[in-house]
């Protein structure tokens, strides 16, 4: 009975927290129209609906994950409008997950406590607390900007998204339920992204590598990243024998987009991570696709065709091959100038005039980035930034690699796909560095993150010293 009473207390509680945040959206719309605000109008008038959709998935917290999982890939390319992504979609969703994670209001679910190792805390943890230095030495230098405060508040997402998906997988059905929503929200935004680009008359986009969309921009470089590390993710659980019906369809769908979205850095990516997985796996299948693969483009003159097209795009409004040599050269030189601390996550774009970089190209490149991911981290970051950066993902990518390996494990499909994805985004960001596609990375890590903690890894060999004793 006590057990009754009590469930009902919480039922009634979070209905009157409902309604609260009902009556609250319905005047924040009111105010906004009558006020002429029609954008923040917008948004609480779409609020009520958010809020019943969490409403619906906020008696388990691996339900709520799932739908914002599937929703990023939507946010990523710009599909969502944008006030509703940055100040409904991420941060409230965010903070119901923290409501429920931190049990600070009781929905009655056991919160699953995961254990990680000192040394899997210690990179994360490091890493967010040399950002937020560099961003305060970076605004105490005279450098700062609103641009700079959003990506650090963009950046602090994305951890708290790899925390979630580290965390809340209580096994490894939650795992790869969490990947298919990833894989799934991927395919569902290519096909809302090809809609909609039809509908707004855009049908020669094979011809641009950027698209304008009312609610921003597309960008085919990063739509390459995140297709060429699902359809690796697919390949490495069509390879362990998991879905082949459903994942065979996704990956015929998918690189047919990959090839038409001509990102040389998604297929470099694409390229080295099916050349892992065949390594792993030694599969006839792969090995039959890889050969055929080979052979049209040897016979062919593909690759001729992809340098030369895009070295002659080379201009000042395009970076491409000569183009990412100026920016790399001024990565470098940045990156030595602050080798501690760095300039400011995402900050070198805005500051790389102050170092020289040629006047003629400072109108046209001021958005620029780096185009490399690991000197745009060097130049943000400093050298102790670039090194947390790849002992969190290098440590990660070994330990789930000894998974991978074992034919007996029974993760070993979900330890290739999610370390071919994330080799698939590292290998592409040494050409190109999308800081707004790191929430699919997030994503891909947590989960690596969640699948080490939840298997008995084989221990690594080490030298230890051995203390021989000897019967009297």
């Amino acid at each position: 009975m006590v057990n009754i009473v009590e469930g009902l207390k919480v039922k009634i509680s979070f209905l009157l927290l409902f309604l609260g945040l009902e009556f609250s959206s319905l005047a924040a719309f009111l105010f906004f129209t009558e006020s002429g605000q029609s954008e923040l109008a917008w948004v609480s008038f779409l609020a009520p609906f958010q809020i019943l959709l969490w409403s619906i998935f906020a008696n388990k917290d691996a339900r709520l994950l799932s739908f914002l999982v599937f929703m990023i890939p939507l946010s990523v390319l710009n599909l969502l409008p944008a006030i509703y992504r940055h100040y409904v979609l991420l941060p409230i969703t965010l903070g119901l997950l923290l409501f429920l994670r931190w049990n600070w209001f009781s929905f009655e679910q056991e919160v699953n406590k995961r254990h990680f190792s000192p040394v899997d805390r210690f990179f994360p943890i490091a890493l967010i607390i040399w950002i937020v230095l560099s961003l305060v030495l970076t605004l105490d230098r005279g450098w700062g900007s609103s641009y700079l405060i959003k990506t650090n508040f963009y950046t602090l997402q994305i951890f708290i998204i790899g925390y979630f998906c580290a965390t809340v997988p209580e096994n490894l059905s939650d795992v790869r339920g969490l990947l298919m929503a990833s894989i799934f929200g991927s395919i569902a935004a290519i096909l809302l992204m090809l809609l909609i680009m039809q509908l707004e008359g855009a049908a020669n986009w094979l011809s641009f590598k950027r698209v304008p969309i009312s609610f921003g921009l597309i960008d085919f470089n990063a739509v390459g990243a995140i297709v060429a590390g699902n359809a690796v993710a697919l390949l490495g659980l069509y390879v362990t024998r998991q879905a082949r019906r459903i994942t065979a369809l996704g990956i015929v769908f998918l690189l047919v987009i990959l090839v038409l979205t001509r990102s040389r850095g998604a297929w470099l990516g694409f390229g080295i991570a099916f050349l892992y997985l065949l390594f792993r796996t030694r599969s006839f299948e792969l090995t039959i696709l890889g050969g055929v693969a080979g052979a049209i483009i040897m016979l062919t003159d593909i690759l001729k065709n992809i340098f030369t097209t895009r070295l002659t795009e080379t201009s000042v409004g395009d970076p491409a091959l000569a183009g990412r040599a100026v920016l790399w050269l001024f990565a470098w030189r940045v990156a030595k100038a602050n080798w501690l601390f760095g300039v400011g996550w995402e900050n070198f774009r805005l500051i790389k005039p102050i170092y020289g970089f040629p006047s003629q190209l400072v109108r046209n490149w001021t958005d620029y980035n780096a185009h490399n991911i690991f000197l745009e981290i060097m130049a943000d970051l400093g050298l102790v930034g670039l090194l947390l950066f790849l002992g969190l993902f290098f440590l990660t990518l070994i330990q789930l690699d000894r998974s991978a390996r074992r034919k007996d494990s029974p993760a070993q499909g979900l330890a290739l796909a999610l370390n071919a994805a994330i080799i698939c985004f590292l290998v592409h960001g040494l050409w190109d560095c999308l800081s707004y596609t790191f929430l699919v990375l997030g994503i891909w890590v947590g989960l690596a993150m969640a699948l080490k903690s939840l298997l008995p890894f084989p221990k690594v060999p080490s030298f230890q010293f051995h203390v021989l004793r000897t019967k009297n």
